[in-house]
């Protein structure tokens, strides 16, 4: 069967799993699949529902197929078969994406991490989650377990300073954390508290939907329930006054409100809750408002007021749906990503987007600089684009960068971008020029996330198998 061919029946099938109401395990499917996502934008429009079903009714001879080499092939009929999907034959037109992924933006040699400055940390065996950085000192909170059941499920906190001495002349691998706790049930996220005087303690939850206060030595100080399997947690920002409130999204579409001003008892009583029809990908306090949230929805993206259960406001633009979704760290802005191609920056009190930014391919996320002047964002077409905000400029386009991940350095000098092969590449933002690279090995799965230290001085990469990779950029 022919790329295209194969790339349209993955396509109806993550088409399928959406109608389902199935979004998590159609967007796992999409990325695991690695169909692109300007063949959803081409073909979406024109495919009818029930596709797959359709599909298959008609596709029966399919469970008779010979794969002697002798006969001819029957995939091809049957696919001209379904050729009555409207624009089936859309799909397979679509850029030529595979060739472009075995090309890597240019660097020097000299430019290349040194093999001293990468320090391994093992410890988790199974679907790695998420990692963060502790907001003012050398330790990294990650998780794993992700959906796996009966493996390991597990919170782990890696006490840098405690391990200054495994730095040596060749890349170490740290076998364990010093401390760690592991949950019956899979860990789906975790997020430590933004607020100055109580930076030792992180929320968690779990695929069973159990939330938790715990310290930094996995003391618990209270936990509860919430309806479906914990998605993500999210706290108030510092910058924002008045309560201290965690946010907790389900993959059900619940959003759970809790007031973490007293930590013993903020978990007992909600202090809001919404129930929203779709798959959340996103949510969070707007950076000056505590009280507001913003969630999305398909293609909208709705602002709620703790006050109210009805949106205060909806923001319409994206004809197709949105990815990724992020605040501004500054100012009361936030960017949009969608794969219709198109990045949108939103005050919250339009509607209508402040600026639209087009891609040259279907637009993966955005991610803001530290000053709220500028984003860089990431296409399909393995394109990361950097943009000036208040003049709405296109700075600059790098190339062959397959991007899950990026975030600028805290004084804004630099940018990292973490790859669907493992690569981590480091640009300076001003000049453009590549400072730090890890060039793709057999080692590496696909990046999950990567984050900055407080400090600037260190990069954590969270990996698909459950690595923890630390990168010293000082070395």
């Amino acid at each position: 069967m022919g790329v295209d061919n194969i790339d349209t029946i993955k396509f109806i099938i993550w088409k399928f799993m959406v109608e389902q109401g199935l979004e998590h395990s159609a967007f796992s499917f999409f990325h695991e699949a690695n169909v692109s996502h300007s063949k959803i934008l081409d073909g979406d429009d024109n495919c009818p529902r029930d596709a797959l079903i359709m599909l298959l009714n008609h596709s029966s001879e399919l469970l008779n197929y010979s794969d002697e080499e002798d006969e001819e092939p029957e995939e091809n009929h049957l696919i001209k078969k379904a050729r009555y999907l409207h624009g089936l034959e859309s799909l397979t037109r679509t850029r030529d994406v595979g060739k472009a992924r075995h090309r890597e933006p240019f660097f020097k040699p000299s430019s290349q991490f040194p093999s001293n400055s990468i320090l391994l940390m093992n410890g988790h065996s199974t679907e790695g989650v998420s990692c963060a950085w502790h907001p003012t000192e050398d330790c990294i909170l990650s998780t794993s377990g992700g959906f796996i059941y009966g493996q390991d499920s597990t919170v782990r906190i890696w006490n840098l300073n405690t391990q200054a001495e495994r730095w040596t002349s060749a890349e170490q691998i740290l076998k364990d954390s010093p401390v760690f706790c592991k949950k019956d049930t899979p860990v789906s996220c975790a997020s430590w508290c933004t607020k100055t005087q109580d930076k030792h303690i992180f929320a968690m939850g779990t695929d069973s939907g159990e939330v938790g206060l715990y310290q930094r030595d996995f003391r618990n100080i209270s936990s509860t329930n919430v309806d479906g399997s914990v998605k993500l947690l999210t706290w108030s920002p510092e910058t924002a006054e008045g309560p201290d409130y965690l946010g907790c999204a389900t993959f059900e579409g619940d959003i759970v409100i809790f007031d973490c001003t007293d930590r013993l008892n903020g978990l007992k009583q909600p202090v809001k809750k919404l129930k929203k029809s779709g798959f959340i990908r996103e949510m969070y306090f707007l950076s000056h408002d505590t009280g507001k949230i913003i969630v999305d929805d398909d293609k909208v993206l709705y602002l709620y007021s703790l006050k109210s259960d009805e949106p205060v406001r909806k923001f319409f633009g994206h004809r197709d749906m949105i990815l990724s979704h992020t605040p501004a760290p500054k100012y009361n802005l936030f960017s949009s990503s969608a794969l219709d191609g198109t990045v949108r920056i939103w005050t919250p009190d339009q509607s209508i987007a402040k600026q639209t930014h087009q891609l040259s391919g279907s637009a993966l996320f955005s991610r803001w600089s530290p000053n709220s002047e500028t984003i860089i964002a990431q296409s399909d077409d393995l394109v990361v684009t950097h943009f000036d905000i208040p003049t709405g400029k296109r700075l600059k386009e790098i190339l062959y960068c397959p991007g899950t991940d990026a975030e600028f350095s805290h004084n804004g000098n630099m940018f990292a971008v973490g790859c669907d092969e493992g690569m981590v590449y480091v640009w300076d933002s001003r000049s453009y020029e590549m400072v730090r690279v890890q060039k793709r090995d057999d080692d590496h799965t696909r990046l999950v996330e990567l984050h900055w230290s407080h400090d600037d001085k260190k990069i954590a990469a969270m990996y698909e198998d459950g690595g923890v990779r630390l990168f010293d950029m000082r070395v």
